[in-house]
Protein backbone atom coordinates (compact mmCIF):
# COMPACT_ATOMS: atom_id res chain seq x y z
CA UNK A 1 0.00 0.00 0.00
CA UNK A 2 1.33 3.72 -0.66
CA UNK A 3 0.86 6.37 1.48
CA UNK A 4 1.24 9.94 0.91
CA UNK A 5 2.17 12.50 4.16
CA UNK A 6 2.19 16.15 3.42
CA UNK A 7 4.44 17.74 5.81
CA UNK A 8 6.30 14.81 5.85
CA UNK A 9 9.69 16.91 6.26
CA UNK A 10 8.39 18.30 9.81
CA UNK A 11 8.36 17.26 13.02
CA UNK A 12 5.96 15.04 14.00
CA UNK A 13 5.18 14.17 10.04
CA UNK A 14 8.51 13.13 9.76
CA UNK A 15 8.18 10.30 12.64
CA UNK A 16 5.20 9.38 11.15
CA UNK A 17 6.93 8.60 7.62
CA UNK A 18 9.95 6.23 9.41
CA UNK A 19 6.71 4.34 11.26
CA UNK A 20 4.99 3.74 7.61
CA UNK A 21 8.37 2.54 6.45
CA UNK A 22 9.03 0.54 9.32
CA UNK A 23 5.82 -0.90 8.75
CA UNK A 24 6.45 -1.66 5.04
CA UNK A 25 4.17 0.93 3.44
CA UNK A 26 5.53 2.34 0.13
CA UNK A 27 5.69 6.09 1.46
CA UNK A 28 5.32 9.62 -0.04
CA UNK A 29 6.47 13.01 1.16
CA UNK A 30 4.88 16.39 -0.37
CA UNK A 31 6.81 19.05 1.66
CA UNK A 32 7.51 23.04 0.79
CA UNK A 33 10.29 22.38 3.29
CA UNK A 34 9.36 26.02 4.53
CA UNK A 35 9.73 24.78 8.26
CA UNK A 36 10.35 21.22 7.59
CA UNK A 37 13.83 19.88 6.69
CA UNK A 38 15.25 17.52 3.75
CA UNK A 39 17.07 15.98 6.58
CA UNK A 40 14.58 14.71 8.60
CA UNK A 41 13.08 12.93 5.90
CA UNK A 42 14.06 9.14 5.88
CA UNK A 43 15.72 7.07 3.56
CA UNK A 44 13.41 5.11 1.67
CA UNK A 45 10.98 7.94 1.16
CA UNK A 46 10.11 9.61 -2.05
CA UNK A 47 10.44 13.27 -1.20
CA UNK A 48 8.68 15.86 -3.42
CA UNK A 49 9.69 19.61 -2.35
CA UNK A 50 6.12 21.07 -3.43
CA UNK A 51 3.64 23.47 -1.35
CA UNK A 52 0.49 21.67 -1.46
CA UNK A 53 -1.46 24.62 -2.69
CA UNK A 54 0.07 24.33 -6.17
CA UNK A 55 -0.65 22.64 -9.35
CA UNK A 56 1.36 20.12 -8.92
CA UNK A 57 0.26 18.10 -6.58
CA UNK A 58 -2.62 17.22 -8.92
CA UNK A 59 0.06 15.38 -11.23
CA UNK A 60 2.04 14.29 -8.42
CA UNK A 61 -1.32 12.18 -7.21
CA UNK A 62 -2.38 10.99 -10.35
CA UNK A 63 1.18 9.55 -11.29
CA UNK A 64 1.38 8.14 -7.22
CA UNK A 65 -2.05 7.39 -7.09
CA UNK A 66 -1.86 6.62 -3.27
CA UNK A 67 -3.98 4.68 -1.11
CA UNK A 68 -4.05 6.94 1.96
CA UNK A 69 -3.12 10.37 2.67
CA UNK A 70 -1.66 11.73 6.31
CA UNK A 71 -2.56 15.39 5.68
CA UNK A 72 -0.15 17.71 8.34
CA UNK A 73 1.18 20.28 6.29
CA UNK A 74 0.21 23.45 8.24
CA UNK A 75 1.21 27.22 8.23
CA UNK A 76 3.33 27.41 11.75
CA UNK A 77 2.93 31.26 11.18
CA UNK A 78 0.01 32.38 13.20
CA UNK A 79 0.16 35.64 11.43
CA UNK A 80 0.77 34.26 7.89
CA UNK A 81 -2.41 32.03 8.16
CA UNK A 82 -4.65 35.08 8.66
CA UNK A 83 -3.14 37.75 6.57
CA UNK A 84 -6.28 38.88 4.09
CA UNK A 85 -5.30 38.27 0.90
CA UNK A 86 -8.33 39.97 -0.31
Amino acid sequence: MKVLVTGGAGFIGSHIVELLLHEGYDTIVCDNLSSGHREYVAAGAKLYEVDIASPEMERIFQYEAPDFVVHLAAQVKRRLSIRWKG
